[in-house]
């Protein structure tokens, strides 16, 4: 079996937009759906410090806890435990 190659943040942003939020009339992201970027990314990556600070910014925007937990649970990487055990094996 192939390992799977991550989906890039955009992607993962979009589809986080699609799933969680109802559409809305305009092209434009409210400032709302905007701040799901960043916590998206910065969860991916494992940014803290720039993750906190959209933590915040998030909450200030109406985001709610349960909300910021799913595109955390969403973006967060999972390792591939073969790599983990070999890397593991190898020290």
């Amino acid at each position: 079996m192939k390992p799977r190659k991550p989906l890039s943040l955009a992607v993962a942003a979009a589809t986080l937009l699609t799933a969680s939020f109802s559409p809305s009339a305009s092209a434009e992201l409210t400032d709302r759906e905007a701040s799901i970027v960043p916590i998206a990314a910065f969860t991916a990556n494992g940014n803290q410090e720039q993750l906190k600070k959209a933590l915040a910014k998030g909450l200030d925007n109406g985001l709610t806890v349960n909300e910021i937990k799913a595109v955390s649970n969403r973006c967060t990487p999972i390792p591939d435990f073969r790599a983990v055990s070999r890397l593991s094996a190898s020290t």
